[in-house]
């Protein structure tokens, strides 16, 4: 659990998210929800609970291996994400907070 705020006077907003804790979508999404969220601050108290869910199956040895294998095994291609033309950069960098 995270409390995006504490505060008992103000509506509660449950949020469940199940999502794949190494899938960079997930993790776009995960920003972009807590940027939302962000704009209801002193008006709403988010609870959010996440799930793990493997969107891809048990497909990760338990030794570990190089992202990028792990891409290619997963989506048949490499991905360079520091391509500038790449879709998951260009929402990446939407996301940075730092």
């Amino acid at each position: 659990f995270f409390f995006f705020e504490v505060s008992m006077s103000l509506p509660r907003v449950a949020i469940r998210v199940v999502s794949d804790n190494v899938c960079p979508w997930c993790f776009v999404g995960k920003r972009n929800m807590e940027e939302a969220m962000k704009q209801f601050e002193g008006k709403l108290n988010f609870e959010v609970e996440f799930f793990p869910f493997s969107l891809h199956g048990n497909t990760m040895p338990e030794e570990g291996m190089d992202i990028g294998d792990y891409i290619y095994k997963v989506y048949g291609r490499r991905m360079n994400v520091n391509d500038p033309n790449s879709p998951l950069k260009a929402a990446g960098d939407k996301t940075h907070t730092g």
